[in-house]
């Protein structure tokens, strides 16, 4: 097929440009070598590096409560999500995996980072840090 308005050889000769132009780039970014860093890098705003501790979900029980549990409770579950037990909270959670549902929405530019009071930073880091550095536990 002809593009309209481009002779065939001004066709040939503009995509060719942007096959090299696209080789070229590729080849700038990486140097033609693959990444050596193959660590999760978790998410925008997210830390990469453990806590001090173990974070457990005792560690974030009165965050929930404070900041969650209004709209995300046994009897009037937004989202059809509550956070009322450890069981709940589990069920947007998949142990050791930046993506899951909690870890995302809790982030900054997640859909619920904007309800966090305080220090909504060091809460997000916390629900990092309990999902995917340490695969959610109940305890310490």
């Amino acid at each position: 097929m002809i593009h309209r308005g481009l002779r065939p050889s001004a066709l040939h000769r503009t995509l060719a440009y942007a096959c090299l132009a696209y080789a070229a780039l590729g080849l700038a970014c990486v140097n033609g070598q693959p990444g050596t860093d193959t660590s999760n890098p978790g998410v925008p705003g997210g830390p990469t590096a453990p806590t001090g501790h173990t974070v457990a979900y005792t560690d974030l029980q009165a965050a929930f409560t404070n900041d969650c549990l209004y709209c995300h409770n046994d009897f009037h579950a937004a989202g059809n999500y509550s956070m009322g037990s450890l069981s709940a909270v589990l069920k947007d959670v998949r142990p050791f995996d930046a993506a899951s549902v909690l870890v995302v929405d809790t982030q900054p530019g997640g859909s619920m980072y904007r309800y966090w009071t305080g220090d909504a930073q060091a809460k997000a880091a916390l629900v990092f840090n309990w999902v995917v550095i340490y695969g959610a536990p109940p305890s310490q």
